[in-house]
């Protein structure tokens, strides 16, 4: 690598990156609100894009979290190279310990970018409501707020009703929710993965009303597994005869534009 512009290789990254995402040119650039050519320009091979739109062309394609960070240092290491590309040298310096530390930290970031969000898997293994609780109060830690008061003063959501939702004693409102997630920067994909979890938990409640040949007794706000008086146990798939399917739920809360794919 001693030498050489890593700006090529970073490119096609974001052009792979687009790619797996499913979207085209022209409709991550509506994803993003910019002209189709700002999104071209963004995977030039002549000029690094600063770090605002490179943040926002991988947010378009639902990189968040951890990743997101992880790709901040891989821009940071190809900004290190090209300034050092254009940097003039005495003759002879060949400066291999710096290329060296370059190609480490290019693997590490390869390395680090290839990770699924943690913050998405989390969420499509949500089936109750303590772990979507659990879900909620990682993106506030990872959002830098360090007590409840703050997140209120972010959103206007009361204190009571964020200790409901932190603790999984009470659904969250899918507007609100909305509104929460949205002020503490997730990604699209990870709005998406908030409103498929809540419309999942909506309607695999196990009210005794939906099972009347075999009720289940245990508490009405469980997900999962339901058990019969006689101790006979089943796994709700979420499809309740006669009832709205979660796919209804967020399409009738969040439109069908932003609503999953179930």
């Amino acid at each position: 690598m001693s030498g050489k512009s890593l700006l090529p290789k970073f490119a096609r990254l974001l052009k792979e990156v687009r790619t797996e995402s499913g979207l085209t040119v022209r409709q991550l650039a509506r994803v993003q609100g910019f002209a189709h050519s700002h999104v071209v320009r963004t995977t030039s091979t002549e000029h690094l894009p600063r770090w605002p739109r490179v943040r926002g062309y991988l947010d378009g394609c639902g990189v968040g979290g951890d990743v997101l960070y992880a790709w901040w240092e891989l821009w940071c290491t190809v900004r290190s190279v090209e300034q050092e590309l254009r940097r003039p040298h005495p003759a002879g310096d060949d400066r291999r310990w710096y290329w060296e530390m370059v190609e480490r930290n290019w693997q590490a970031g390869l390395q680090a970018i290839s990770k699924p969000d943690p913050l998405l898997a989390a969420l499509e293994s949500v089936t109750a409501l303590d772990e979507l609780g659990a879900v909620i109060s990682a993106l506030v830690t990872r959002a830098g707020l360090d007590s409840i008061r703050k997140v209120e003063a972010l959103t206007d959501i009361p204190r009571t009703t964020l200790n409901h939702w932190f603790n999984g004693t009470r659904e969250p409102d899918p507007e609100r929710l909305q509104l929460l997630v949205t002020r503490l920067d997730a990604t699209d994909a990870e709005r998406r993965g908030f409103a498929q979890a809540l419309g999942r938990l909506a309607y695999v409640a196990c009210p005794e009303r939906t099972r009347q040949s075999r009720p289940c007794v245990l508490h009405g706000s469980h997900r999962g597994v339901h058990r019969a008086a006689n101790g006979e146990e089943w796994l709700e798939d979420g499809v309740l005869d006669g009832v709205r399917g979660p796919k209804q739920w967020v399409t009738e809360h969040l439109g069908q534009s932003a609503g999953p794919h179930w």
